[in-house]
């Protein structure tokens, strides 16, 4: 299903919209609808938004509660946090360059900051003891209670959702439902914690998050009740997502 959000002068522009509700609820027949919808996002917007997902939207609610605390903090609490060689950790504001765009030449900083994590481990999981890159610990803040458990069950919920929708992208692919599952029994991921502070302007070439293309086989976005977020058609036209 094509949802119009926006009529410009030159045509509508069109976000697609998968609906999983059937599918997730047990309806295999939906694989191949899905699937073609999918690879019609890829190719011809770049972004789609799901519906029927199930995740409730008070723990969405409340993983956006708990970044906002994180952010909140004194800067010294949050610098003691500081990220590290596994991206794991907190990246203070400009701490990074967008790299990844082949539209614009991002030269300075994002006006961001963010918070990392990483599926949980303990000091006695292999990969740990063998300091194997990207498997190191996650670093909590040890004065927000409540933040462990809420940031975990959201990033844990998340890890299943993703594990669901990676048959649609098999699918849409032309490769067997089954064929990334092995794949993804343990998937690498991780979670960002991001904060764009009020900006009433930008100087030249500077961004809250500069354009890109995200390095992750999958990102999962959640809407925030603040917009910002513009998309780069494949003709590259740029428009604002609702």
């Amino acid at each position: 299903m094509l949802k119009r959000f926006r009529e410009e002068k030159e045509g509508p522009r069109m976000i697609p919209v998968l609906d999983v509700a059937r599918y997730f609820a047990g309806d295999t027949d939906e694989l191949p609808r899905l699937g073609a919808e999918l690879r019609h996002a890829f190719e011809n917007v770049g972004f789609w938004y799901l519906r029927g997902h199930g995740v409730p939207r008070s723990l969405i609610a409340a993983a956006f509660a708990e970044c906002e605390r994180f952010h909140a903090q004194p800067a010294e609490k949050k610098h003691a946090l500081k990220i590290n060689e596994h991206t794991i950790g907190y990246m203070a504001m400009g701490g990074s360059v967008a790299r990844s765009s082949k539209v614009n030449n991002n030269t300075k900083p994002s006006v961001n900051a963010a918070f990392f994590l990483r599926r949980e481990r303990t000091p006695d999981d292999p990969d740990v003891i063998a300091n194997k890159r990207f498997r190191g610990l996650n670093q909590w803040p040890t004065d927000l209670p409540g933040f462990w458990e809420t940031a975990l069950t959201y990033m844990t919920t998340m890890e299943q959702l993703g594990k669901r929708l990676v048959r649609i992208y098999a699918v849409a692919l032309d490769l067997p439902p089954d064929y990334f599952d092995p794949m993804f029994e343990q998937p690498n991921m991780i979670q960002r914690f991001t904060h764009y502070p009020p900006r009433p302007a930008y100087e030249d070439n500077e961004f809250s998050i500069a354009p890109h293309t995200d390095s992750g086989f999958m990102t999962l976005l959640a809407p925030s009740t603040v917009p910002g977020l513009s998309i780069r058609l494949p003709d590259g036209t740029w428009f604002d997502a609702p």
